[in-house]
Order: C-alpha cells, then structure tokens, then sequence
C-alpha cells in the first residue's frame, strides 16, 4: 500500500467515526455543559475556590477568566522548563533556553503544540509529564470551555489559527533565518540504523532550531534515506561536520551541493 493510498483512509476512517459519534457525543457534552446538578467533587471544588456554578457571568468577565487561567498555565510551563536541571526526574537534561521554553509554553496551553526542539533530548521527565501533558488536558478544556460560552470567540479563534499556522509560518522561517543564521543540509543516511533519533538529539544538545525537514528518495540506493532539512542557531557552520561524526551517516551535503 503506498502512502497516499494509506492517507486517503486514515482520512475516511477518522471521517466515519467522527460521523459515527458526534451526535452521541455532541449531546453528552450538551448535558454535561448545562446539567444544573453538581456532583459531590464539584460542590467542593467550587466550595473551595469560592466559585457560585449558578451565578451568571457577563462575557467580558468569561474572557478575563479565561485569558486569566491560560497567562498561569504558561507561567507555570515556562518556570518547569527553566528549572528542570535543579527538579526531579530530569534525567539530566539542562534547563530549557529562554526562547524555546517561551515558544513551547505558549504553544502547548493554546493548544497548538509547536515543537522546535527534540522532546528526547530537552525535556526531562517531569517537564513532560508535568507540564506538558499536563496542558494537553488543560488547553483543551479551554477550548470546550471557549466553545461553550463564546461561540464567536472559538470561531474567530479557529479562523486565526489556521491562518498562523499556514501563513506565518513562512514568515517566522524567515525571521528566524535572518536573526539566527541558518543552513539547508541533505543527510544521506542509512535506514534502520536509528540515525535520525541522533541527528535530533545533537539540534537539541547544540540548540538548533529545526525549521523545516522533507524526506526524499530520489535518485538513493536502497536502504538509503536522504532527508533535507533546515535549520537556524548559532555555529551551524560546523553543522555538516558534526552530522557526519553520527554512526551511519553515508554523506552530509549543503543545499546547493548535488547528489551523486
């Protein structure tokens, strides 16, 4: 089966179970959204935090609640990611550089999860789990919560990440290539061999931000790989070297280079 093949029916099975539970679904989140009864849990939690579940809200303050919830939930990622060498269950792992822990915290409480960095040889286990999985289940209540309440708010908000997400990233590629410095490499590497695993690592270990990667089998040998890939950071002249220290790599070339 080739990919496209492979993509078209993820596409159609996860169309026909959307479809197949939606209404189901749909309507037990309804029930869950306006039931006026509270289970003993919630009596407590809103007890405790001082919170009347029947009193009405204007929708400004809807908002502020929501702007207020999320600005805590990035402070609390980006102060994980910025002491995770001095935490437990760090595994080693330094502490998180300032740009990439703002763009990671950031991006996980709004729930769009951009990463720039390799997970395996950033974060710790903590910061994973802690913080980031933590925010999986805490951006999207968000979401539901916006859905709910804010109707036009949730619409507007969708429309914008879409439109970030397909039009600015060129933009932020750029940037990042203008202010930081950045190279284009093919890496020729054999398969099976875990050699992009490594190559990932050393972006994390030296800092590198990975902006851009695209597999291509064009005119390679079989068992062969080549992925092109572009990257932004500091001393990525010694880039190609360092690439071609990794055990089975065949050939690390620059973009304007050719492959034999």
């Amino acid at each position: 089966m080739n990919s496209t093949l492979a993509g078209w029916l993820q596409f159609l099975l996860l169309f026909a179970a959307l479809a197949a539970c939606y209404i189901p679904l749909g309507n037990y989140i309804a029930h869950i959204f306006t039931d006026k009864k509270h289970w003993g849990v919630e009596r407590g939690i809103y007890k405790l935090t001082g919170i009347d579940p029947d009193a009405d809200m204007r929708w400004t303050v809807y908002v502020r609640s929501i702007l207020a919830f999320s600005l805590v939930a990035v402070l609390f990622v980006y102060l994980i990611e910025r002491t995770q060498h001095w935490l437990f269950w760090s595994v080693g792992m330094a502490n998180v550089p300032t740009d990439t822990a703002w763009n990671t915290a950031v991006s996980f409480t709004t729930n769009t999860n951009w990463q720039n960095y390799a997970g395996e040889a950033t974060m710790g286990y903590l910061t994973q789990q802690g913080a980031l999985m933590v925010q999986q289940f805490f951006s999207a209540a968000v979401g539901l919560a916006a859905g709910a309440g804010l109707l036009l708010l949730a619409i507007a908000v969708v429309v914008l990440h879409f439109v970030s997400a397909l039009a600015f990233s060129a933009v932020e590629r750029q940037l990042a290539a203008r202010l930081r410095g950045s190279t284009r490499l093919h890496i020729i590497y054999e398969n099976g061999r875990g050699v992009l695993r490594a190559v990932l690592r050393i972006c994390g270990q030296q800092n590198w931000q990975l902006t851009d990667a695209d597999a291509d089998a064009h005119d390679i040998d079989d068992g062969e790989v080549r992925v092109t890939m572009t990257l932004s950071g500091s001393q990525m002249q010694n880039s190609p070297e360092v690439f071609a220290a990794v055990d089975g790599v065949i050939a690390v070339l620059r973009a304007e280079d050719e492959v034999d």
